[in-house]
């Protein structure tokens, strides 16, 4: 059935309005075989130009981009610490290599001091700086690189002296620690200048409940491999390649994140000398002193820290498997801490988290004491009692990003963050020996001592932290 086509005008509707065309429909079509031809023309000759983007449709997309990729970032970090074990497998490395209990002691030292010590440094480096995420991507590059230089050189390790891989072990893991420090810095000012502060403060909870689940079936790999018996260095190489792939993981998700343009504000710190600066911002900004002398009064807290577990396997007699229960319930106290504590950030600010995690801090020592008094011959109530312990000890854990380091970012003007963090952090790595004091004074008293010590310090940063004004935070 040929012929010539059928021209027809045509008109139609379009989201209320009248539009007009023209459309062949070939001879000896039927009118319903027309009318779907027409529909389907009509449909795609009117179809209208989406509308450009707009500057709050960008900011959003921007922002849930965001969220995404600094989940996966501390996802991937998370997990990795699990794998590493920084206070499980690492020392049981080092004293594999050395078996000298004061070098185990120090790779503790350098873990907590060369992540504490060279933030000052580097935030008053990168103030002045209108981009931080280059250095930051930069500096973790650097980081994560030495980790995984690490574990090739323990895939060598028959073939290299445990005396020069225990060196290596510490220039790496120093390595580690300093850029990811320097990181760090930058790392706090770009987030706080992409998320909006009750964002921040609901991505942090939810990144750090993330974050401990995945460490904590990390944690159970390195528990099994610990229970079935190190090899060196397989095992290492194999629970640290894991890490490796974790940090990379993490990597892409740092690398993913978009930093906000912002105002290069003009700094202080830029302008004045490095001491002089940390006495001005101590002198003239109350908050920052406030919360500088809470979380120095705080740091006491650590002097018993290392020793409860000791005192629970050792001192109350409960068998050495109740340390797997101890890290579940830690690690439970963790996640849930994370939400809760989040929920709490967003509601009311960062100032009361602080006074939560210094009522915590204040529970715990008082509890071990409790203990000591009571649990002895005890079982089934010193279970109970260090359950409770490790969950709470868990929570406090889980408070730092949200509590401290928060307040900081939220009472420093935008041209200071990366000074003001890295100036706190820095001082705070002043109590970074307390774990040492602590067992210091426990071998010449008793656990009597330590725990009232432990308890007077937490005291004295809780009365600090009522004290605490809330932070107006100070956004671009």
């Amino acid at each position: 059935m040929g012929g010539s086509p059928i021209i027809s005008e045509v008109a139609w509707y379009d989201d209320g309005q009248v539009s007009a065309g023209r459309i062949s429909i070939p001879n000896g079509l039927t009118a319903l075989n027309g009318a779907v031809i027409v529909i389907r023309y009509m449909r795609i000759f009117n179809r209208k130009k989406a509308a450009p983007p707009t500057e709050q449709s960008i900011a959003r997309a921007n922002l849930r981009h965001n969220v995404a990729a600094i989940l996966i970032d501390i996802s991937g970090f998370g997990t990795s610490l699990g794998f590493i074990g920084f206070d499980t497998l690492l020392p049981i490395l080092a004293f594999t290599l050395t078996g000298n209990k004061a070098l185990v002691g120090l790779m503790g030292t350098v873990w907590i001091g060369m992540w504490l010590l060279p933030q000052m440094a580097a935030g008053r480096w990168m103030a002045r700086r209108p981009h931080k995420k280059p250095v930051m991507v930069g500096a973790a590059l650097v980081s994560r690189l030495a980790f995984a230089l690490l574990v090739g050189l323990l895939a060598l390790g028959r073939a290299i002296s445990p005396t020069v891989m225990f060196a290596a072990l510490v220039a790496a893991i120093a390595t580690f620690r300093c850029f990811d420090a320097v990181a760090a810095v930058a790392w706090l000012d770009t987030l706080t200048k992409a998320l909006p502060m009750r964002v921040r403060s609901q991505v942090f909870g939810l990144g750090q409940a993330f974050a401990n689940i995945l460490r904590f079936g990390a944690s159970l790999v390195v528990a099994a491999a610990i229970a079935g018996g190190l090899k060196y260095p397989d095992s290492y190489v194999t629970l640290y390649g894991f890490a490796v792939i974790a940090l990379s993981i993490g990597m892409l998700g740092l690398v993913a994140i978009r930093e906000p343009v912002e105002e290069n504000h003009a700094s202080l710190s830029s302008q004045m000398g490095f001491v002089s600066h940390a006495l001005h911002v101590l002198r003239e900004d109350a908050r920052f002193r406030q919360v500088t002398i809470a979380r120095l009064l705080l740091g006491a807290f650590d002097l018993a820290r290392p020793q409860y577990v000791v005192h629970a396997t050792v001192e109350l007699g409960l068998a050495d498997s109740s340390i797997g229960l101890f890290i579940t319930a830690q690690t439970v106290g963790g996640i849930l801490a994370s939400v809760a504590l989040g929920r709490l950030s967003m509601r009311q600010g960062s100032a009361a988290v602080i006074r939560v995690t210094t009522t915590l801090a204040a529970i715990i020592p008082l509890l071990a004491l409790g203990l000591h008094l009571l649990a002895h011959h005890q079982p089934g109530l010193a279970t109970a009692g260090y359950l409770m312990l490790f969950a709470l000890l868990g929570a406090i854990d889980a408070s730092g990003l949200l509590g401290f380091l928060a307040y900081v970012l939220d009472i420093a003007p935008p041209g200071e963050r990366p000074s003001y963090t890295g100036l706190a952090n820095t001082l705070a790595g002043v109590v970074v020996f307390a774990p040492t004091l602590g067992g210091i004074i426990l071998q010449i008293t008793s656990y009597h001592v330590l725990f009232v010590c432990s308890l007077t310090g937490a005291a004295l940063a809780l009365l600090a932290a009522l004290r605490l004004p809330s932070a107006e935070v100070a956004e671009a």
